[in-house]
């Protein structure tokens, strides 16, 4: 991790967490641009903070802001906005790439814009990602970028996605590009929606 590599992370209660221009650029050990939660049974939480902002985060290979190679849930819930803007990998999940579940809930807002990756522009997830009883949710211009296969503009998901109960849910402008071929499309899934 560029900033904090742990096995457990709480980051609760705050007025403000901040993550910018943080970089984990080995190409062997760059996991998480900001943060890289290593093996074990660790989890990652970031409940009920005033504001939550991940900027320009840079990762070698997964996960651009975070990534979680545990299978524990990654929760950010009832915060003010939390915002991914920016990051981006060479690999999975310009902001996020986790191999447990996603629980983005109770948030005023959840924004995930200009975020870039080979796999899934702004999340990849092998477990469950679930997006509800937000305010506004956002996914807005997030890019996959891939030489050989369309991978997901805004969201590559391996098990169930369920986004539900937020006040407006909007994705906009997320891109999929496959050598010289784009394409507008924004969710790439194996499980249900």
């Amino acid at each position: 991790g560029g900033a904090l590599a742990v096995y457990t992370l709480e980051l609760n209660q705050n007025e403000s967490v901040l993550f910018e221009n943080n970089q984990a650029t080995s190409t062997s050990s760059g996991y998480g641009g900001a943060i890289y939660a290593v093996y074990g049974n660790g989890s990652v939480t970031m409940n009920g903070n005033g504001s939550v902002t991940f900027k320009d985060n840079v990762s070698a290979t997964n996960g651009g802001a975070i990534y979680m190679s545990t299978y524990e849930p990654l929760e950010l819930c009832d915060n003010g906005n939390v915002s991914f803007t920016g990051n981006s990998t060479k690999d999975g999940g310009g902001a996020i790439c986790t191999n447990g579940a996603i629980i983005l809930k109770g948030n005023e807002s959840v924004t995930f814009s200009d975020n870039s990756a080979t796999q899934g522009g702004a999340i990849y997830s092998n477990g469950d990602l679930e997006l509800s009883d937000n305010g506004s949710v956002v996914f807005s211009g997030n890019k996959s970028i891939d030489t050989t296969n369309f991978y997901g503009g805004a969201l590559k998901a391996y098990e169930n996605v369920n986004i539900h109960n937020n006040d407006s849910v909007l994705f906009e402008k997320n891109l999929e590009k496959s050598g010289n071929e784009y394409r507008l499309r924004c969710i790439y899934f194996f499980g249900s929606v």
